[in-house]
This record gives structure tokens, C-alpha cells and sequence, in this order.
């Protein structure tokens, strides 16, 4: 039969082996914690200086606030923003698509498609687009551009009122020094055309 002392004796040498093992488990832990952020930062400089990775930490896009606004203006334009991801390096090349919700009261769908293209990013993650307005205004609406840069996505969405549509209206002003709608300019051509009735589409071609 053990004595008291030799309870105790057995009780310490198990204390111990319990705390040995504990700061052996926590160096572990340590040690294998290390081991992860140095993998990582060491694939963080793989991947960057040997491109591997490319992509975005964060993307913006932005339509100015008066874009369309003035009547001379020919180009729609909007500006990217793109930072540089945690692991790997900041792409120089991006998506962009553009719809549009048109405002007409005609209208019962949902947004329709008007053209996408590819953007470029300098070094400090700006980019520009600019296009003529033929190409992207159809009808007055909400525009949408919708960008893409590795996984990372943005929109902005402007409203473009370029031409009055029909909403019920009683008279028409005509703000020139002729009488009526023509399909050129009778101040310079004798034969030009008077149009009794004119639709959106034809309108427009004016």
C-alpha cells in the first residue's frame, strides 16, 4: 500500500507530465500558426512577382452627375477604380456592360442589353471609358454599367433624357424660325420635306 509521500510523488510527476504536454501542444500551435503566415506571404510574392494571381481587392465605377445634361456633349464617359487584392497583383483589364430600363410608359420589361466592351487599369488601378452617345443611347432611361475586374463587380446608373416621348401631350413646340418639321433644312434646300406626321423612330434620325 502507497504511502501519503508517495501519493504525493505520483501526483507531482503527473502534474507535470500534463504541463509539459500542454506547453508542448501550445508550441505546436505556435509553430504551426508561423508556419501559415510565412506559406502565405511567401505565395503572396510568388504570385505577384510571377503573376499567377490577378485580380482586385476592391472596384468602383462612376458616371458623373450630369452626364447628358449638355446637349453638346457627343461622348458618354465614366471612370473605374480598382485596388490591388491582399494576395497576388492588381489586373490591368476588365469588363464592362451596359443596360438600360427605359423610362416609357410603353415599357412593360425589364432592362434591355446596349453594348459591353473591355477596360484598361494604369498602375494605380484608373481606368476610362468614352464612347459616342450613338453607341449607347437608345431611349430615355435609367443606364446602367455594370463592370467586372477579376471577381470583384460594380455598378452606377444614370438617367438619359436625350428626346421627348409622347406622354399624352396636347401640343408640340417647335422652337425654330420654320412652320412644321422637315426632313432638312428649308432655309437652305427648296425641296426639303414637310412631315404632316413624324413617329419616335424617324424623329430621332433627324
Amino acid at each position: 500500500m502507497q504511502s501519503e509521500d508517495d501519493w504525493d510523488d505520483d501526483w507531482d510527476d503527473e502534474a507535470s507530465d500534463s504541463a509539459s504536454s500542454m506547453f508542448v501542444v501550445t508550441n505546436m500551435r505556435i509553430a504551426i500558426g508561423a508556419s501559415l503566415v510565412v506559406l502565405l506571404l511567401l505565395c503572396s510574392m510568388i504570385f505577384t512577382n510571377f503573376g499567377l494571381y490577378s485580380g482586385a481587392g476592391s472596384l468602383s465605377v462612376l458616371i458623373d452627375v450630369n452626364e447628358g445634361r449638355d446637349t453638346s456633349d457627343k461622348n458618354f464617359d465614366f471612370n473605374i477604380l480598382a485596388t490591388s487584392p491582399a494576395f497576388g497583383m492588381l489586373a490591368k483589364e476588365g469588363t464592362y456592360k451596359i443596360s438600360v430600363l427605359p423610362s416609357s410608359m410603353n415599357h412593360t420589361g425589364g432592362s434591355v442589353a446596349v453594348t459591353s466592351g473591355k477596360f484598361t487599369l494604369n498602375d494605380e488601378g484608373r481606368g476610362s471609358v468614352t464612347m459616342p452617345y450613338s453607341d449607347v443611347f437608345t431611349v430615355n432611361g435609367n443606364y446602367t454599367v455594370k463592370v467586372e475586374c477579376g471577381s470583384q463587380k460594380a455598378t452606377d446608373i444614370v438617367s438619359l433624357n436625350k428626346y421627348a416621348e409622347k406622354i399624352n401631350a396636347e401640343q408640340f413646340l417647335n422652337a425654330t424660325d420654320v412652320s412644321g418639321i422637315y426632313d432638312s433644312d428649308p432655309n437652305k434646300n427648296k425641296k426639303a420635306k414637310l412631315f404632316k406626321t413624324i413617329e419616335m423612330k424617324n424623329l430621332k434620325k433627324l
